[in-house]
């Protein structure tokens, strides 16, 4: 049961990892690779769409968080049934990851071969927001 109370918390950790850039930080970045205003259109399209797409995934993520903290704190909790909830959360978090790899795309094509170095570098400036992300694609 221990272990289980592991998994879902570790889950419920990797479901911050998808989240998408805050807003601050987005425009941080459109700042630093000095984007036009045709891409800045096309960066901020990016992200409301994958905000669009996202935000129902993150609500069943947490429902599924919740529905199996309940099912453990019942104590008579089906093994079966909490691994089918995690399992659950599992799949809709791999939606979430290829969300996330359709905004990188999207974001990518939009910029030049100066810019997209420049993103590279500010990306590995910011370890703590991105080294996330890299761990996650592994």
């Amino acid at each position: 049961m221990r272990h289980l109370a592991i998994t879902v918390i570790l889950l419920l950790a990797a479901t911050l990892t998808f989240a998408g850039e805050e807003p601050r930080l987005g425009r941080e970045v459109a700042e630093f690779l000095q984007l036009t205003p045709a891409q800045k259109t096309a960066w901020d399209n990016a992200h409301a769409d994958f905000r669009t797409a996202t935000t129902p995934l993150f609500t069943r993520i947490e429902q599924l968080g919740r529905d199996v903290e309940v099912a453990l704190k019942s104590k008579t909790a089906d093994a079966c049934g909490v691994g089918s909830m995690l399992l659950a959360q599992q799949a809709v978090l791999d939606q979430v990851k290829a969300q996330k790899e359709t905004l990188q795309q999207k974001i990518e094509a939009v910029l030049t071969p100066d810019q997209r170095t420049k993103y590279e570098a500010f990306k590995a400036a910011q370890p703590q927001v991105y080294e996330r992300r890299k761990i996650s694609r592994q």
